[in-house]
C-alpha cells in the first residue's frame, strides 16, 4: 500500500479498501443433493434462517395474492347482473371449480420462489443448487421423464377405475367449463406439483440433510420426515391413503437423490395430478373425486396400487438416468 500525492501537491493517507461483496459458496465436486449446503460455510443456524425466509417470503407472497384474487372477485361481483346469483354459486358450480383449482394450484405454486430464496439467502449458495446439484433446472430431463411417465400413469389409472370402478359423466359441465378446467390444470398444475416437490423433496431434503455427516443418514432421516409430514399435510388420517402418499414421498426422494435433483420427482407429481384432472374433467367426475381430503377413504386395493405404481416409476427412471448419464453427484 502507498501514499498518493494530491493536487495541491500534498501527502494523502491511502483510500480505505472496498469489501468485497460476499461470494456465494460452491459445493464441492462429489457431493450428492441432500449435502449441497453442508460444505463449505456450514453453520449450525442456517437451517433455521432458511425457515425464517421461507415464512416470511411465503407470507408476502400469499397476502399480495390474496389481495389480487379479492379485487378480481369484487370486480366480478360488481360487473354482473345478478350478483346474489353469484355469492349462493346458482349456475356457477363449473366456474366455482375452475377458480378454486385455480387459487390452488398458484398457492402452492408460490412456494417455488419462496424455497428458492430463503436457500439462497440463508445458505449463500446460488438458489439454482435447489433445482440439482449441477446448478441448474434440467428441462430437458424432465421432458423425457415426463413423456416417459404418462402413458405408464395412463395405464395405472385405467386399472384403478377397473379395480375400484367410479361413475363416469355424473358431472358433465358445459364445453366452456370443461376446457377451461383442462386449461387451469395444463398451465398451472406443472407450478403446483413443483412447488409441493420444491418444499417436501427440496428444502426440507436439504435443510434437515445438512445438519447429518453421513450421507446415508442424512437421506434416509429426511425422507421419513418429508414422507410424514407430505402424507399428513393432504388432510386425511385414513392409514390406506396415507400409505399411498407415503409411497410417492419415498419415491420422489429416493429419485432426488439417485438424479441429483428435483426434476424427476416433479415430473412425476405433475403427470399423477394431471392426468387425473384431465380424465375427471373429459369424463364427467366431479373434481374433488379424487381429490385428499379430511373426509377421504382408502381402501387396500387403492394403497398397493399406490406402491406398485410408485416403485415401477422409481425403476423407469432409474433405468433412463443410467441410460442417459444423469449424474446424482455434483
Amino acid at each position: 500500500m502507498t501514499n498518493t500525492i494530491t493536487p495541491t501537491g500534498s501527502w494523502a493517507p491511502p483510500a480505505a479498501p472496498v469489501p468485497a461483496a460476499p461470494v456465494p459458496l460452491e459445493p464441492a465436486p462429489g457431493t450428492p443433493y441432500q449435502h449441497v449446503f453442508r460444505e463449505p460455510g456450514r453453520r449450525w443456524w442456517r437451517p433455521f434462517a432458511s425457515f425464517g425466509v421461507f415464512a416470511a417470503v411465503y407470507l408476502g407472497i400469499s397476502i399480495a395474492m390474496g389481495l389480487v384474487l379479492g379485487l378480481v372477485v369484487v370486480a366480478g361481483l360488481s360487473a354482473a347482473p345478478d350478483p346474489e346469483a353469484l355469492v349462493t354459486g346458482v349456475g356457477l358450480s363449473g366456474w366455482t371449480s375452475v377458480g378454486a383449482l385455480l387459487a390452488m394450484n398458484l398457492a402452492l405454486a408460490a412456494l417455488i420462489p419462496s424455497v428458492l430464496i430463503a436457500n439462497k439467502v440463508a445458505h449463500r449458495r446460488p438458489a439454482g443448487y435447489t433445482h440439482s446439484v449441477t446448478g441448474r433446472f434440467r428441462f430437458g430431463w424432465f421432458g423425457i421423464v415426463t413423456a416417459v411417465l404418462t402413458p405408464i400413469w395412463l395405464l395405472y389409472v385405467v386399472i384403478a377405475w377397473f379395480l375400484e370402478p367410479v361413475p363416469l359423466f355424473t358431472h358433465v359441465e358445459s364445453l366452456g367449463v370443461t376446457a377451461a378446467l383442462i386449461a387451469v390444470c395444463l398451465l398451472t398444475t406443472p407450478l403446483q406439483a413443483a412447488g409441493e416437490e420444491y418444499f417436501f423433496r427440496g428444502w426440507l431434503v436439504q435443510n434437515i440433510g445438512v445438519a447429518i455427516p453421513r450421507p446415508v443418514v442424512a437421506l434416509v432421516v429426511p425422507t421419513v420426515v418429508s414422507a410424514g409430514l407430505f402424507a399428513l399435510a393432504h388432510g386425511s388420517f385414513d392409514p390406506w391413503i396415507i400409505v399411498s402418499l407415503a409411497a410417492m414421498a419415498v419415491a420422489a426422494c429416493w429419485l432426488t437423490w439417485r438424479t441429483g435433483g428435483l426434476e424427476a420427482a416433479v415430473a412425476l407429481h405433475t403427470v399423477n395430478n394431471v392426468v387425473i384432472i384431465v380424465g375427471q374433467a373429459a369424463l364427467g367426475v366431479p373434481l374433488m373425486a379424487n381429490m385428499v381430503t379430511e373426509q377421504s377413504q382408502g381402501t387396500v386395493t387403492g394403497a398397493v396400487l399406490g406402491v406398485v405404481s410408485s416403485l415401477v416409476a422409481v425403476g423407469v427412471v432409474e433405468h433412463l438416468a443410467r441410460r442417459r448419464g444423469i449424474t446424482p453427484t455434483r
